[in-house]
């Protein structure tokens, strides 16, 4: 039995309908009309924006760059304030200029960048109401003329041996050869630096004693690794073990083209991380896949979870709760997870204090859910959204899990649109009222 799911949107003070094909046939699978508030009507619907120049992932020479863009508000709500642009995280905003006084159907400024590397174009928009949306690219300014290459019999010393060189210098790149890399302690990440395998099958990385994270960023810069294989060597039973690649507290973070596999923790936790983008990652064998938590201006695309006893994919707040905010502005879009004992997807603040926003789950596929007597939670739930606003699940596809798309509690400003669900053995769509 499969469910097409036509649409189902949650707002403060409007109606909520959920409706879905069953064996062919359309049927209310849940509707309900529900006063949710008799306030009066105030706009707590964020703004839209889109970068349309320059490409996402260009290659630009240094110096003046110009951004060009479009915002709007949707019809009824109090319209664009302004718009303003950055480069990087770490950045300072400048006022963008509208098409015309006050028309920001479409806005455009300029910026400088001077260094190589990559670097990320944010767009913010805020209506007149104080929502506030984002936008952001990753662009490449030349390439680091400061290279170290080294061989396998280097190992994991021999990398960060390049690593702080390369730092001393104000970054580079290191290019691991083909081979196999014997770590024995964690590599410690610097700002400005790029860590580049020749490739992804021909790399290696494998660990050979005790230590926490295999690769570890703290309070880094403009990181990018890519083009190799990590293996941990555990197989995951109790969430107690070593994760492969964390960042903490760090900015413009790119993993692209990896293989991260065989950890009793996470393949990928970005902890207080502001731009980051995951591309064609894939995770297997791990407790938790990819962990966002409190982690803002991330995009994770065509990458593959594969096996965990936790989430495949978990945006959530920081456990440490040393932010006040949760993650934001983050888009999961065209990845495949499967084989999870808990949530393929899961979407929530772990903390009732805590909200996420600005959560974009577009065109993923979520499949073979799994038990395992080793899991804390056998939920095997395809998406889950709680706590959390300003919310998309749209073509989707989720097939053999025992609930398809689960909306919790407190979740607010909500489209799930346009997903397939099959062979959902409790509810294609269930929610909690709010």
């Amino acid at each position: 039995m499969g469910a097409n799911n036509i649409g189902y949107s949650i707002s403060k003070t409007v109606c909520l309908y959920v409706f879905a094909i069953l064996s062919g046939s359309v049927v209310a699978a849940s509707q309900f009309i529900s006063l949710l508030s008799l306030e009066a009507a105030s706009d707590t619907v964020t703004p839209t924006i889109k970068i349309i120049e320059p490409e996402p992932n260009s290659t630009l020479p240094a110096g003046s760059i110009t951004v060009k863009g479009t915002a709007r508000d949707n019809t009824g709500e109090s319209g664009i304030k302004h718009v303003e642009v950055k480069v990087d995280v770490s950045g300072t905003y400048k006022m963008a200029a509208p098409k015309a006084t006050g028309d920001w159907s479409s806005w455009s400024t300029t910026v400088s960048v001077g260094t190589a590397g990559d670097h990320r174009i944010i767009a913010k928009a805020t209506d007149n109401a104080g929502n506030q949306k984002w936008a952001n690219i990753k662009i490449t300014i030349g390439s680091s003329t400061r290279t170290l290459t080294i061989g396998p019999d280097s190992d994991g010393p021999g990398i960060q041996s390049a690593i702080n060189d390369l730092a001393k210098q104000g970054g580079g790149i290191v290019i691991l050869k083909s081979g196999t890399y014997d770590l024995s302690t964690q590599i410690n990440l610097k700002s400005n630096i790029e860590i580049r395998g020749e490739s992804r099958s021909g790399v290696l990385l494998k660990r050979v004693a005790g230590f926490q994270e295999a690769f570890f960023g703290s309070n880094v810069d403009n990181v990018k690794i890519s083009y190799l294989t990590a293996d941990i060597g555990e197989s995951p039973k109790d969430n107690n073990g070593i994760s492969v690649v964390i960042f903490g507290d760090s900015n413009d973070i790119t993993l692209e083209q990896l293989t991260l596999k065989n950890s009793d923790k996470m393949g990928i936790l970005l902890r207080r991380t502001d731009g980051a983008t995951i591309d064609n990652v894939a995770v297997y064998n791990t407790w938790t896949g990819i962990s966002l938590q409190s982690a803002r201006h991330v995009s994770v695309s065509n990458s593959l979870v594969s096996y965990t006893l936790g989430d495949g994919i978990y945006v959530t707040n920081d456990y440490y709760k040393q932010v006040s905010y949760s993650s934001e502005d983050v888009l999961i879009t065209g990845n495949t997870v499967e084989k999870f004992g808990d949530t393929g997807i899961d979407d929530s603040a772990s903390d009732t204090s805590y909200r996420q926003k600005d959560i974009r789950i577009e065109g993923n596929t979520v499949r073979n859910a799994i038990t395992s007597s080793l899991a804390n939670d056998n939920n095997r739930i395809g998406i889950t959204l709680s706590r959390t606003t300003d919310v998309s699940v749209s073509q989707c596809i989720v097939d053999n899990v025992d609930r398809g798309i689960f909306v919790g509690n407190h979740v607010t400003n909500a489209n799930v649109v346009g997903n397939h669900v099959t062979n959902a053995n409790g509810a294609p769509i269930h929610f909690v009222d709010n």
